[in-house]
């Protein structure tokens, strides 16, 4: 007996296949070198300006030999002006040649200043600027603890409109009879109420204020107009009864002949 032949099947083994392993592609980043650095623009300031100095305005010289200022005390400008040409307090006793030191003060519509001749001595003027012009008040000479008033020439010496100032050259006597005291100033302009943008300078003077020298001086041009026209008479009468009188001398001469 024969066995049949066994085959045994062919066992096929399925081929393994590796998948493919990829690297990943590495990139290098490209370094980029950076160019010459170039400076932002940096402004340079130019000089600092120094301000200059603040010019205060002086006041116009003096046309006389002394000043006197009083400021206002809240502006410190000058309110109250004095100019003169000299001045002095005569008593019984007692004659002082010049003042030496003032003091004053403008308050309002009233303005006051105050010339000191010695120790408790002193002469003070009070002005007042009622209907726009600035008056004298009252002018009064103090001797210790007595205070006497002096006279004011028809109330009107010192005076002048607001806004102008007083000047007139001319011997002004303010007196006391009684007490034989008298204060004598030469020479004078001056303006009460100032104000402060005129930095102590005089405003123009007040042409219509009364100056007793422009009295004067009329009185003066008056005077010498009647002594010239009396000579002006004069000559002219003389001249008349020369001519009248050779007249008749050569009448009489042809009568003889």
């Amino acid at each position: 007996t024969t066995k049949p032949a066994t085959t045994k099947p062919a066992t096929t083994k399925p081929a393994t296949t590796k998948p493919a392993t990829t690297k990943p592609a590495t990139t290098t980043p490209a370094t980029t070198t950076p160019g010459p650095t170039t400076p932002s623009h940096t402004t340079t300031p130019g000089p600092t300006t120094t301000p200059g100095p603040t010019t205060i305005p002086t006041p116009a010289p003096s046309k006389t030999k002394h000043s006197a200022f009083i400021n206002n005390s809240q502006t410190g400008e000058p309110c109250l002006r004095f100019d003169y040409d000299s001045m002095s307090l005569s008593g019984d006793k007692l004659h002082l040649n010049s003042s030496t030191g003032f003091s004053g003060a403008c308050i309002d519509n009233t303005s006051a200043i105050v010339f000191t001749f010695a120790k408790d001595v002193n002469v003070a003027l009070v002005f007042d600027s009622a209907n726009k012009t600035a008056k004298l008040e009252t002018v009064t000479a103090t001797f210790g603890n007595n205070t006497f008033p002096l006279g004011v020439f028809n109330n009107n010496s010192f005076s002048a409109s607001v806004g102008s100032s007083y000047q007139c050259n001319y011997t002004f006597v303010f007196g006391n009879v009684t007490h034989k005291i008298n204060f004598t100033v030469d020479d004078v302009e001056v303006e009460a109420f100032m104000d402060s943008n005129q930095h102590g300078s005089f405003n123009k003077a007040d042409s219509d204020a009364t100056c007793p020298a422009d009295k004067t001086d009329k009185s003066s041009k008056k005077i010498g107009l009647i002594v010239g026209g009396i000579i002006t008479g004069l000559a002219l009468f003389g001249i008349v009864l020369f001519a009248v009188t050779r007249c008749r001398g050569r009448s009489d001469y042809e009568a003889i002949n």
